[in-house]
């Protein structure tokens, strides 16, 4: 929680229990932290994550949410969708 009373999120945000979330190169980032163990990382949203290899996916954590397009030319669907399956077959 922000503990600065005179913040607008004074009591707002829990620091302990956060998502993480990225597009594109930041949804690699987010893979990253979604499977880094920490345990204040409670799920992980990947926005067109950009994927180098999709069996990362098998080590993430958390709740995992990866949204796409088909009409992305630069991060192509079907390599996300191999990374959803890797992520949901464990």
């Amino acid at each position: 929680m922000s503990t600065d009373e005179a913040s607008f999120l004074y009591e707002a945000v829990d620091a302990e229990n956060v998502a993480v979330a990225g597009y594109s190169m930041g949804g690699l980032g987010a893979v990253g932290l979604a499977s880094s163990g920490d345990p204040r990382v409670k799920a992980m949203i990947g926005i067109s994550p950009y994927v180098d290899d999709p069996a990362a996916a098998s080590e993430i954590l958390v709740p995992a949410l990866f949204i796409t397009g088909t009409a992305d030319q630069t991060v192509l669907h079907d390599n996300v969708r191999k990374m959803f399956m890797k992520k949901n077959a464990h």
